[in-house]
């Protein structure tokens, strides 16, 4: 209750949805940005400023190129940052540390056709054990259930490529 969260996509879009609900659901306040403002880093930091967030979910390529400015500091949430989308590079978890230390970084997955949010996963920069340059999507969310399947709808062992099911 009485935080403060950004939807930086259009409302109509699931990507919005994690903010919204979060927002209605807690009796938070909910920032509505702007498309000019969060297509400009130095705008978009301007408003961060004025009006802190606490809790913003945001595609990771966009973010790259908001964390552009030079004073981008200021644009990242004071709490929890949701990256979800497409896959989150570990280089962009760095920076964040950097920028915001006490931040907490989740990746989150969940294609539209099963949910918005199935999978999720807290990142840390420090001792990750990192098999690739992407991070991993995680674990599944309570009352869902994930599985890497062959194309016999077998699964597959651990490190083994296969197709990502979900159900729940």
């Amino acid at each position: 209750p009485g935080s403060s969260f950004a939807s930086v996509s259009t409302i109509a879009a699931d990507l919005g949805n994690t903010a919204v609900f979060a927002a209605l659901c807690k009796g938070g306040t909910l920032h509505l940005i702007t498309e000019e403002r969060i297509t400009d880093p130095d705008a978009f930091t301007a408003y961060c400023r004025r009006h802190p967030i606490d809790c913003m979910k945001i595609v990771p390529t966009h973010l790259s190129a908001l964390l552009s400015v030079s004073q981008a500091t200021g644009l990242l949430p004071r709490r929890r940052l949701v990256l979800g989308g497409e896959a989150c590079s570990w280089s962009l978890v760095e920076k964040i540390s950097r920028l915001a230390p006490a931040c907490v970084v989740l990746n989150h997955y969940g294609p539209t056709e099963a949910t918005v949010g199935a999978i999720t996963n807290e990142l840390s920069s420090e001792g990750a054990e990192r098999q690739s340059d992407t991070v991993p999507v995680g674990r599944p969310l309570g009352n869902v259930q994930a599985y890497i399947l062959d194309q016999q709808l077998r699964p597959v062992p651990r490190g083994v490529p296969g197709e990502l099911y979900l159900g729940g």
